[in-house]
């Protein structure tokens, strides 16, 4: 599950020679990356990271992924480097890539540690749903995928817009309650609260102080959901008769009109490609 580090995500690409060589790009961590040609050996720490890289053409280039990347099928069969936030440093020195992506699920202090070997280090961080795309031709530039990179940005950014283009036109926005851990749920800033907008919605955790937050019971029943949504996932474990189940809850509209539906963890949690998936979900159940 993807935890924001409220980092201020920056971008900028001075070609200095072109088709990848002699980039100076700034990640999403501020840090400016010099890269003299188009790396071959990557290795990905975080699962939106390897989706995107598979997403963008670029898979081939993959000698290591964190323990957590399993999409597509392809990923694997790819030597696991362990999690995201504590990587194998001496799995990767083994590999020898030419360039390490990982996400800000990824300590700076661990960044810091891997650099230290001599290994090249970039950041992606969206913090939004329209900063996937972006994500998608930063890595292009860098990969040296700039065609591939920017049709996967682009399929990405109109599936967004016709969804939110009906959801625009829906007569009504449905109030939603998603959660993807037993009472934590999706608050301002993140996107989950992010994808329910678009969708059409109107996400009762928006009123929350942070964007990922526990609730109560109190809580959830005073608002008064239309729908609620559970994720289902190898991560996750409640259950829609767990719901209903749960003191008060009856009185709550979703439960008494039985508008309680599943969506997979993976594409709503991963600040990938898929995410467009979720949001495609999301107006169908909602509308």
């Amino acid at each position: 599950m993807k935890l924001s580090v409220c980092l201020i995500s920056l971008f900028l690409v001075l070609p200095v020679v072109g088709d990848g060589h002699g980039e100076v790009v700034m990640d999403d961590y501020g840090r400016e990356i010099s890269l003299q040609s188009i790396p071959q050996r990557i290795v990905s720490i975080a699962p939106s990271v390897t989706e995107i890289i598979f997403a963008i053409g670029a898979g081939d280039k993959l000698v290591g992924v964190d323990s957590e990347s399993d999409f597509p099928a392809e990923a694997n069969d790819i030597k696991k480097v362990g999690t995201y936030i504590s990587p194998s440093l001496e799995m990767i020195v083994v590999l020898k890539p030419d360039l390490l992506v990982v996400s800000d699920l990824t300590p700076l202090q661990v960044v810091n540690a891997i650099e230290e070997r001599g290994i090249k280090v970039f950041v992606v961080a969206p913090e939004r749903i329209e900063e996937i795309a972006e994500s998608m031709r930063k890595l292009g530039v860098i990969l040296g995928v700039k065609d591939k990179a920017e049709a996967a940005a682009r399929d990405f950014e109109e599936r967004a817009a016709a969804v939110e283009k009906k959801a625009a036109l829906a007569r009504e926005k449905p109030k939603v309650y998603l959660e993807f851990f037993p009472y934590w749920t999706f608050g301002p800033g993140s996107f989950g609260s992010d994808l329910i907008e678009k969708a059409g919605g109107l996400n009762i955790g928006k009123k929350l102080k942070s964007p990922y937050a526990e609730v109560s019971n109190e809580f959830v029943i005073s608002e008064n959901p239309d729908i609620i949504i559970i994720t289902q996932g190898k991560h996750a474990s409640t259950t829609i008769s767990s719901v209903k189940e749960r003191p008060g809850w009856s009185s709550i509209n979703a439960v008494r009109n039985s508008r309680l539906y599943y969506i997979d963890d993976d594409i709503i949690s991963r600040p990938g490609p898929r995410m467009a998936d979720a949001l495609e979900e999301l107006y169908s159940i909602l509308h």
